[in-house]
């Protein structure tokens, strides 16, 4: 009895091995041939392309390093001088797109403050963001601008729209931090007048 149903356990084992067997064969049969069918739909002008090894930064649009308050091919401020916030300076150029010591980018950029686009209420400095686009595109770049809001000392910077703001240092209207005076960006008169540039 032992031998017959060791013999018949052994057999049922070899089934189901030839069954597996089969199934992965039909399986790979059938991937081997919807390859070879796609294989042979593919366009005859189909070019496949091998990149060549390089050692050189890549420069993905959009993305990575940024050239700051500058375009591709401008120099650096001299000493410690700063232009952040200010109106974009413009540096006459040579036509070599290559930034010294610091490497090419896709992505020109600035920070501007408010009362430099919105020059009186509702009159905007379309100008500004024309030539800023026009140059950023002329050196390879995307631009990338930030509308600061005020700053500066004591606010000096402060736009046009916030002198229609409150003053008074008060919980609602200011808030002071690190010993400056900074706008409160949830007070309704601010939501208005800067969220009013959209």
């Amino acid at each position: 009895m032992r031998l017959d149903n060791l013999k018949t356990k052994e057999n049922e084992t070899k089934i189901k091995r030839s069954r597996l067997s089969l199934k992965l064969f039909v399986l790979l049969f059938a991937l081997m041939s919807s390859f070879l069918l796609t294989a042979q739909q593919l366009p005859e002008n189909t070019v496949k392309i091998y990149p060549t090894e390089s050692h050189e930064l890549l420069l993905n649009p959009g993305i990575g390093f940024t050239t700051f308050q500058r375009f591709n091919g401008d120099s650096l401020n001299p000493g410690i001088n700063w232009t952040e916030g200010f109106p974009i300076k413009y540096q006459e150029f040579d036509g070599n797109l290559t930034n010294k010591d610091h490497p090419q980018t896709t992505i020109a950029y600035f920070r501007v403050y408010w009362k430099f686009l919105e020059t009186a209420p509702r009159v905007y400095n379309w100008t500004m963001l024309d030539k800023a686009l026009k140059t950023a595109e002329e050196r390879g770049q995307t631009l990338m601008i930030r509308i600061a809001p005020y700053g500066g000392k004591k606010m000096k910077m402060h736009p046009i729209g916030t002198e229609r703001l409150p003053t008074k240092r008060t919980k609602n209207t200011l808030n002071v931090k690190n010993g400056k005076l900074m706008q409160s960006i949830q007070h309704p008169a601010y939501l208005k007048y800067f969220g009013g540039m959209s």
